[in-house]
């Protein structure tokens, strides 16, 4: 019976502070929809953010109009070599990702400015292991897709609640 009080009682702590679990906050009530403009919908990071906004159960507009925009206007990616090895061999790899983009309000005007939002992520690369190396990157490049739409969706809930 005590551990069950005990139990309890953190747990209202918890929740009192505010603690959520990652990536279990929500946007704000007062965005229902939301027009998407994207400049490469083929791109891996446009198919994600689409998909996220969705999982909060945004309408996703195909025109502007009353509603917020967010317009993603410039995606990269690159790699590069950190470190070589004594053969003068790749060693370790530097992965960059980034997002442009900018929000609108519902009269059009620009609500947040041109933001970039990016991730840096390092790995070490073993060629006698390329196959399982690769495997790697290609997990590591779907990790750092979901921490750049996580900062998109977190500067749009930071405009959503200055409005």
């Amino acid at each position: 019976m005590i551990r069950l009080i005990v139990a309890a009682l953190c747990l209202s702590f918890l929740s009192a502070c505010g603690w959520q679990l990652r990536g279990s906050e929500g946007l704000p009530d007062n965005l229902q929809a939301i027009h998407l403009g994207i400049r490469d919908d083929s791109s891996d990071v446009a198919r994600d953010l689409r998909k996220t906004l969705v999982n909060y159960q945004i309408d996703l507009l195909d025109q502007p109009g009353g509603q917020y925009s967010l317009i993603l206007f410039k995606e990269k990616q690159d790699k590069r070599v950190v470190s070589l090895s004594i053969d003068a061999l790749a060693n370790e790899y530097e992965l960059s990702m980034s997002a442009h983009f900018r929000i609108l309000g519902p009269d059009g005007q620009i609500v947040l400015p041109n933001t970039q939002a990016s991730v840096t992520r390092s790995f070490d690369h073993d060629p006698s292991d390329a196959l399982s190396k690769s495997e790697e990157e290609r997990l590591l490049r779907r990790e750092m897709r979901a921490d750049l739409i996580a900062q998109i969706i977190r500067q749009l809930r930071f405009v959503m609640a200055r409005q």
